[in-house]
């Protein structure tokens, strides 16, 4: 054998073992790959390039935004209470049923009944009080016709006194009136009628009805009896006057009545 076939022969050997060493590196991916250069000038360089590393699909996977649900509000809407309306009273002194009487009405004057008319109301209690806001009815006994003061300035009544309310426009007024009403109630029926004291439309302080009555004389509650709001409902407790008060009339005003019995 010559030496020029001996030098091939190891330079396919060379090469075979550089094509095994590149087979067996790139079938082991734990190993590293040779990647040096052989320094023989008569063997071809060999490079081994390293593969790169597959891109593999995230592991995280991605979830929907989840926006926290609404709770309903812990504080339930009440309904705006308003506050109650409280009943006005009317009267500043708040009276109750009988804590005054009608006593006496003068509703048929004689002569003319313009500044002549009046009626008389009684305290019952042992207070002194402020008439301001009292109202005064004035009607058929089935009452029709109505016609209504309210006592608009302060005007006080003595514990078991009495206190006369009147038509007059005169300054001053006469001796036997302590208040006027003006001509707010107009002129005072004669008969079938009623004069009703009240603090608001249904509180209802006292009433005196009459059915008739006489000229010049008075209609009042009998005298021997206490003043009374459930008395003076009974017209058998009423009679007219026979002291006279003027050169004209009669009936006994800012004072105790007459017993009806004198008139027997």
């Amino acid at each position: 054998m010559t030496m020029s076939h001996k030098i091939n022969q190891t330079r396919r050997f060379v090469i075979l073992t550089s094509a095994l060493t590149l087979i067996i590196a790139c079938g082991d991916e734990n190993e590293t790959p040779d990647t040096s250069v052989s320094t023989d000038p008569n063997i071809p360089s060999v490079y081994i390039v390293s593969p790169e590393p597959p891109v593999m699909p995230s592991e995280e996977p991605v979830m929907p935004s989840e926006e926290p649900p609404v709770m309903p509000s812990e504080e339930p809407v009440m309904p705006s209470e308003e506050p109650p309306v409280m009943p006005d009273t009317g009267c500043i002194a708040n009276l109750l049923s009988g804590d005054l009487v009608i006593t006496e009405i003068m509703a048929n004057p004689e002569g003319a009944d313009a500044n002549n008319e009046w009626f008389e109301i009684y305290n019952t209690t042992t207070t002194e009080l402020n008439l301001e806001g009292l109202q005064v009815h004035v009607a058929s006994q089935a009452q029709t016709s109505e016609k209504m003061y309210v006592f608009s300035s302060t005007m006080t009544i003595k514990p078991n006194q009495y206190l006369v309310v009147g038509n007059t426009d005169a300054t001053p007024l006469p001796v036997h009136i302590d208040y006027s009403y003006g001509n707010a109630l107009g002129m005072l029926r004669n008969s079938d009628a009623l004069i009703e004291l009240r603090c608001t439309e249904t509180a209802i302080v006292d009433v005196f009805s009459y059915a008739t009555t006489v000229e010049g004389k008075s209609t009042q509650l009998d005298g021997a009896m206490s003043p009374d709001a459930i008395a003076n409902d009974n017209p058998n407790n009423h009679c007219t006057s026979i002291t006279m008060y003027d050169t004209t009339n009669h009936g006994t005003p800012q004072a105790a009545n007459e017993s009806c019995e004198q008139h027997n």
